[in-house]
């Protein structure tokens, strides 16, 4: 059920029960005006083929790593550091310019530059794996 945001219980709005489909919700505005609004019920297949997406991109990656080491006989990993300099160099350094002059000189360093060292297969396997079972989850 869905009140009314200033407080008044007897003026209560009905939503449909988890057996029936959703296709508005009411909520409330900050000007307490009711505004009906498309729910979006379920996640979109769009999640679940993102996150194979992601998931594709990071079997080719660990593949690519597994070959380089079968070829050379040592481990080098594909950071995502690497990836993003080869791409795009420019934006690159405009994030990172972005980051430490308007967020915090100190967010950049310790936090993205940690993250930008990890493997690519982990950082894109994992996001592909999360979108993928917040999908299948949400879904059942």
């Amino acid at each position: 059920m869905l009140a009314r945001r200033d407080g008044d219980a007897s003026r209560q709005f009905a939503t449909p029960s988890d057996g029936e489909a959703m296709s508005e919700a009411t909520i409330m505005s900050a000007s307490r005006d009711i505004v009906p609004v498309r729910a979006l019920g379920r996640t979109g297949a769009w999640v679940a083929i993102v996150g194979l997406g992601f998931i594709i991109v990071a079997i080719g990656a660990g593949g690519y790593e597994l070959a380089s080491l079968a070829m050379s006989g040592r481990y080098s990993a594909i950071t995502l550091g690497e990836i993003w300099y080869a791409l795009d160099v420019g934006s690159l350094n405009l994030v990172q310019a972005v980051i430490q002059r308007f967020l915090h000189p100190a967010l950049w360093d310790p936090l993205i530059v940690w993250l930008l060292r990890w493997p690519v297969w982990s950082l894109v396997g994992g996001t592909g794996v999360l979108l993928t079972t917040v999908h299948l989850a949400r879904n059942r």
